[in-house]
């Protein structure tokens, strides 16, 4: 099995654990570039970025999903001035999730405003040079960035929004995919977990990081579960976005023939506003 997930520390703890599968080749790459490999048919399944499941005709993986309700910090809005004089917005090219999680928040906070999003590469605070400001994802995200006046998370924008969690990247697969890949991503993670204490020493010579911070990070900030709120909030995103033009198509959720999908097939109520694919903020 070709497998991609990206560098990040955020799937460190599911890399550990895949690679002492046997079988298992893992292509590493950004969010964005595993997306692309996945739609040519390079690989079996991809941990991608949460919208790419509205952009192409694939089924979910439900197990070890990466979500968060913020106060993590990887997916940051660095800004030289407050939300609601933005006009210029880099945008980071590693990530696509994200990218359009932002323009739906500033959607929702500056309904018709002008409003530009450059896509940048991920080149640290440079985009501030000429843009009011810029977002990151990842490892890049958690380094500390001296040029911003402010800070926000934008997973936190949503959970303030909708009161669920934020979906951020999920494993895809081709719809006639192996149904083993369920099992081999699920005990992926729990290897992964039973080495949490080699993980985080490795992350902290790599990165040069606080240890203590990094264990809070992949066991405190970052959810790998898979429970009807997270189905609820990819259905709630994915609407939200085909309203805005913003994906290609508003599937209904399906799931690998053969996985255990965690009471995945079925969603909890809609809670949704009708109007501008707005999720209510009573959703729960």
């Amino acid at each position: 099995m070709r497998i991609g997930i990206t560098p990040y520390l955020n799937a460190r703890l599911l890399a550990r654990g895949l690679a002492g599968q046997s079988g298992v080749e893992l292509v590493y790459a950004s969010p964005a570039r595993l997306a692309d490999l996945l739609r040519w048919g390079a690989l079996d399944s991809a941990l991608v970025s949460s919208s790419e499941y509205f952009n192409g005709d694939y089924v979910i993986v439900p197990e070890c999903a990466i979500s968060t309700r913020g106060g993590g910090a990887d997916a940051l809005l660095l800004c030289k001035a407050e939300l609601t004089q933005l006009r210029v917005i880099a945008l980071d090219a590693a990530s696509r999730s994200t990218n359009l999680l932002l323009q739906l928040a500033m959607y929702w906070l500056r309904p018709g405003a002008a409003i530009t999003y450059l896509t940048r590469p991920a080149d640290s605070c440079r985009s501030l040079h000429d843009c009011d400001a810029c977002l990151m994802i990842g490892d890049t995200a958690l380094s500390t960035c001296h040029e911003a006046v402010l800070r926000y998370d934008v997973a936190e924008m949503w959970h303030e929004r909708t009161r669920l969690p934020v979906v951020l990247t999920l494993w895809l697969a081709q719809p006639n995919s192996d149904p083993r890949l369920a099992d081999v991503i699920r005990q992926a993670y729990r290897d992964g977990l039973a080495q949490l204490d080699e993980v985080v020493a490795q992350a902290a010579r790599d990165l040069g990081w606080d240890e203590q911070f990094i264990r809070r990070y992949l066991t405190e900030v970052l959810d790998f579960s898979w429970t009807d709120a997270h189905v609820e909030s990819l259905r709630l995103f994915g609407e939200a976005l085909y309203q805005l033009d913003l994906v290609e198509h508003q599937h209904p959720l399906r799931y690998l023939q053969g996985s255990r999908d965690s009471a995945a097939n079925t969603a909890t109520s809609s809670n949704t506003s009708p109007e501008s694919g707005q999720p209510s903020s009573q959703a729960t």
